[in-house]
């Protein structure tokens, strides 16, 4: 006799049997017993790094995922720097697959609710998880990484040219952080009123 099973496209193992008759009494069974079909993940990339102004350029990164088996987005983990929380988003939050003989490429996208205009790097993590042919759960941490933006100061001019008369002159200072500017002297001020910016504070005299 042959038997031909087919695929298990589960990841539990299964069993089934045979049963042999002589006249309308069992006389013997054959007992058939198929191996699970194991899980299978590959992420190829682990890490990843956005730019400071990944938000204000739409930067998207995609994760990709080679699979048999339904995978799940855990939450982010925002701990490697605790006092920069809720700037990264991953979707969705998990994909659904059914058949174990077969893996397929899953796709996740992830992108960046802010600029990062601090002076420092900030970086979160999150994991990939699924439950293997045993039953348990594994899963693969992926980190998120994005650059600090910098300081960045451009002044109009260095040197104010003021005639002996006096008089009024202007200059302009662009700078993605916050700025006092100050004075060494009584013989000319700062008019507070002609400060259009926002996060600038003019200081007379130090």
């Amino acid at each position: 006799f042959t038997v031909v099973v087919s695929k298990n496209k589960s990841l539990g193992g299964r069993s089934g049997k045979i049963t042999i008759k002589r006249g309308g009494s069992v006389v013997s069974e054959v007992q058939v017993v198929q191996q699970p079909t194991p899980a299978v993940v590959t992420l190829p990339v682990e890490s990843f790094i956005f730019g400071s102004e990944a938000h204000t350029n739409n930067e998207v990164k995609r994760l990709s995922v080679r699979s048999n088996v339904s995978l799940e987005i855990g939450e982010v983990d925002y701990s490697p720097t605790p006092n920069q929380t809720g700037w990264l988003l991953v979707s969705p939050s998990g994909s659904v697959h059914d058949d174990a003989t077969v893996s397929s490429d899953k796709f996740f996208e992830l992108s960046v609710k802010s600029d990062n205009t601090g002076d420092s790097e900030r970086s979160a993590k999150f994991n990939v998880s699924w439950t293997d042919e045993s039953g348990s759960q594994q899963s693969r941490t992926v980190l998120v990484t994005q650059t600090p933006g910098g300081f960045e100061l451009v002044l109009s001019t260095q040197t104010l040219q003021a005639a002996n008369v006096g008089g009024e002159y202007k200059f302009t200072v662009k700078s993605n952080r916050d700025l006092t500017l100050t004075t060494d002297a009584d013989w000319f001020v700062l008019d507070e009123d002609s400060f259009t910016s926002s996060g600038v504070s003019p200081v007379d005299k130090v």
